[in-house]
Formats: C-alpha cells, sequence, structure tokens
C-alpha cells in the first residue's frame, strides 16, 4: 500500500550556495538544494496499486522568517505519471496512479525568494522529475564563453553573470535524459526564451531557470549472445560514470552503483556470464 505525502521547499539561493558540491550539504531532513518548510503532510495514507492521485494546489507564497517566498515550481513523482511529471503553471493539477510495487508517491512544492537585488544573475539547476529531486551532474554548455569560466560557473555554482546574451545549452546526464527547461514564474523578461534545449538569457537579465530530466528508461537486450556487446557497452559506460561520481564525492555515486547491479544481473541473466561491478570489465565469451 503506497503513501500520498505532500512536501513544500524552498530553493536555496544567496551567498554560499552551490551546485557541485552541494552547499548547504543535504540532510535526512533537506534534500539537495532544498530547505522543508514544516514538516511533510499526509495527503492519503495506505492506497492500493492502480489508485489514482491528484495534486493538491499548492499557495502562492509563503512566508519563512519574515521572508516571502513565491511559487516555482511542483513535481508528483514515485507512481506512474498521467500527463506531465512537473509544471510551473501554479493551476495545473498533476496527476498519478500508484505503482504495482506499491512505491510512495510525493508532491513537491518548491518556493524560491524573488528580487536579489543583483542584475545580471542567472541561477540554473537540474532537477530529475523521475525521482523527485535535484541532482548534481554537470549538465549545460554555456556560449559565447571563450574562457570556459562561464561554463563551469553554471555547473558548479549554479549561478553565473550575464554581461551578454548567452545560451545555456542542456545535455542529458549520467542517470537522466533532458526532457524541458521551464523559467520560475516572475523571473526573467522578454529577452529569456527557451528553444529545446538551450535557454537563451539576455544581457543584464536575472532569471531562475530549471533543467528538467526523466530517467533514462532500462531497455531489456535480447538473447543470444551476440547481443551481449551492446549490453557490455551500457555496462562500460556506467562504470565509467560511477568511477568518474566516485571520483568527484558525487552523490549520485550510489545510483549509478544501484545501476550496475541491475545491468550486471541482465548481463548474467542474457547467459553473457562474468558479473561486473564497477570495476574491471572482462571481454565478452564469444559465441
Amino acid at each position: 500500500m503506497a503513501n500520498f505525502t505532500e512536501i513544500n521547499a524552498q530553493y536555496v539561493t544567496g551567498a554560499g550556495r552551490s551546485r557541485i558540491p552541494r552547499m548547504p550539504v543535504p540532510n535526512a531532513s533537506n534534500p539537495p538544494g532544498l530547505l522543508l518548510i514544516g514538516a511533510p503532510i499526509p495527503i492519503i495514507t495506505g492506497t492500493g496499486s492502480g489508485s489514482t492521485c491528484y495534486e493538491v494546489h499548492p499557495e502562492a507564497t509563503k512566508i519563512v522568517d519574515g521572508v516571502t517566498l513565491y511559487y516555482a515550481f511542483t513535481s508528483l513523482s514515485g507512481g506512474i505519471p498521467i500527463g506531465p511529471s512537473v509544471t510551473t503553471n501554479i493551476n495545473e493539477t498533476l496527476t498519478q496512479t500508484v505503482a504495482p510495487s506499491g512505491a510512495n508517491i510525493t508532491q513537491l512544492n518548491v518556493y524560491i525568494a524573488h528580487g536579489s537585488g543583483t542584475e545580471g544573475v542567472i541561477i540554473i539547476d537540474a532537477f530529475d522529475e523521475t525521482k523527485g529531486t535535484f541532482v548534481d551532474d554537470m549538465f549545460v554548455k554555456v556560449a559565447p564563453d571563450a574562457t570556459g569560466t562561464i561554463t563551469h560557473e553554471a555547473n558548479y555554482l549554479g549561478a553565473f553573470i550575464a554581461a551578454a546574451t548567452e545560451v545555456v545549452s542542456a545535455y542529458n546526464i549520467t542517470s537522466a535524459l533532458f526532457d524541458q527547461w521551464l523559467i520560475v514564474p516572475g523571473t526573467g523578461g522578454a529577452s529569456d526564451t527557451i528553444s529545446g534545449t538551450g535557454l537563451t538569457v539576455g544581457a543584464k537579465s536575472s532569471v531562475v531557470a530549471f533543467a528538467y530530466y526523466k530517467d533514462r528508461p532500462f531497455v531489456a537486450i535480447p538473447h543470444p549472445k551476440a547481443e551481449c556487446a551492446q549490453l557490455l557497452a551500457t555496462i562500460h559506460q556506467y562504470t565509467a560514470d560511477y568511477n568518474n561520481a566516485v571520483a568527484h564525492g558525487l552523490p549520485s555515486a550510489a545510483t549509478l552503483y544501484a545501476d550496475l547491479v541491475r545491468w550486471n544481473k541482465e548481463y548474467l541473466e542474457s547467459g553473457c556470464l562474468y558479473p561486473v561491478v564497477g570495476g574491471r570489465v572482462p571481454e565478452v565469451p564469444k559465441a
């Protein structure tokens, strides 16, 4: 049986904030990039597989420590989506049904402080719609950027100064595929536009925008052993991504390891032999 829970949270901005590594440091009470506002709110308790859960419409503002926070977006995760899983439209109703696994469904409402007063600062981040959390992967390239400094700041700080018009191009990350950019309501202006993977920001604009991702689907690769090479190539890629995450101390390492375990199981069950988890990958046995 599944529970449907609503969580309200503040997206962290200001001095000391960063994406890689996450600052403030995430913990059991505060997910990556967020500070919880109050306690989680139970909406439905103990609902069965196939039951439909409808988004509870969030408030337009929240006041925390005397500061007014404004609605940014809502995500619904954990179930089977009926339509989109994320929205910046406070009047849109997201819907999911409970999966056969009975996994809990979570509605996350994110709020943000407006009007930092810093002209030309762009704030961006990457959000995994499937998991309902911000992720730490490098995810964008900014142009023009002759020295690479702007791209570095965009990925590691999640913020950069737009002294001129810039195009922020998102790309697929380790565990998820790019879905869409969405601009946070009440930020940016007419010069800030979205086209596919590109977010164009105008000179001296102040905009907050998030790139949204969906988890990569697991594709069953059919037998016979001739297909093992394709499966092994996937394991090679996940192994490299896992080793990179470990080397850089990224939280995504745990998820990547779990993905490797799953791919390794598929490798074995396909008759390809030789387990591979996060280390040296052996040669494919000849059919």
